[in-house]
């Protein structure tokens, strides 16, 4: 982001959204639009629920139109074991440049395969943790011609971390509550 700050009440408007999105998850795109408009970048993608066995995993877009990836989609059309990013530790924010040198990451089999047909160059990223997981994956992308992902992009993100993890957490337990109920009223 090229400022420093959102205003509050953006801020506010932001939060708001996230936890809307734990009671109605249809509403992550439109929440993940809201990040990816307050971070200034191309996409904004959550991976919900990443790529295991033949699983092929679940991930919200939002930055592409509904057909070309965007909305609720497979992870695993996105999710490669030739991404640098799989094992990072939870709740640490990083970009590309924290984990290898510009010429390392734009010579990358996952760079030239995924990023670079798809405009994408700079990237933040965070996995996130909750108390039922360790798999959410937020990742804001920016293109080459765009200014890299800085401290205060950084920082934003840190203050979104713990509600986006506290409405992802919340979404779960509504909708194991949902299904208890549904057993119990035989539904």
């Amino acid at each position: 982001m090229s400022k420093n700050c959102i205003e509050l009440t953006e801020f506010a408007e932001l939060i708001n959204r996230i936890y809307q999105s734990a009671y109605s998850p249809r509403e992550w795109v439109e929440s993940l639009d809201a990040v990816r408009l307050a971070f200034q970048s191309t996409y904004a993608t959550l991976i919900v629920r990443p790529v295991s066995g033949h699983d092929p995993g679940l991930m919200v877009n939002a930055g592409l139109a509904h057909g070309q990836g965007g909305g609720v989609v497979p992870a695993i059309e996105y999710y490669s074991t030739q991404s640098p990013f799989m094992g990072m530790p939870s709740q640490r924010i990083f970009t590309v440049q924290d984990l290898m040198s510009e010429e390392t990451w734009t010579r990358s089999e996952y760079y030239q395969n995924w990023c670079a047909p798809k405009g994408v160059h700079h990237i933040l990223g965070v996995n996130l943790q909750t108390p039922d997981t360790d798999g959410y994956r937020l990742r804001l992308t920016r293109a080459r011609t765009d200014p890299a992902f800085s401290d205060p992009d950084r920082q934003l993100l840190a203050l979104l971390m713990p509600h986006l993890q506290r409405a992802l957490h919340l979404q779960t337990r509504l909708d194991t509550s949902e299904q208890e109920a549904g057993i119990v009223t035989g539904k």
